[in-house]
């Protein structure tokens, strides 16, 4: 168990950075967390040594981190990119609006809004 501890704690550091299997790195980041830790209560009990296990508990651990790291950042650059684009829609409409102008959002038209009656006639 140690020694797949190990091995998923690399593995999990190592598929950060492989673009469309980043969601994995968490998996085998908290898998590789759980037999570390499974494994190094085990051979303390038995008075065997921990370097594997430790080793394999710490990689699990950076990996879970930066894993985590790399969710929250996407999560917040998502969440900034809608932000920016909400703003960019609105300051849209509105010059739309100010200058007459027929805009397309989400498939819809939106036209602006044209006055009943002339001013001063």
């Amino acid at each position: 168990m140690a020694t797949a501890a190990l091995v998923l704690g690399i593995l999990s550091i190592v598929l950060i950075v492989v673009p469309g299997f980043n969601y994995l790195a968490m998996i085998t980041a908290i898998i590789g967390v759980i037999l570390g830790a499974i494994s190094l209560k085990t051979l303390k009990a038995e008075g065997n040594p921990t370097g594997v296990a430790m080793g394999g508990l710490v990689t699990s651990i950076i990996g879970l981190s930066l894993s985590a790291l790399l969710y929250i950042s996407c999560f917040i650059c998502a969440a900034g990119a809608s932000c920016i684009a909400s703003q960019y829609l609105c300051s849209a409409a509105k010059s739309a609006k100010e200058s007459k102008i027929d805009i397309n959002v989400k498939g819809r038209q939106v036209t602006a809004p044209q006055e009943s009656h002339r001013k001063g006639k």
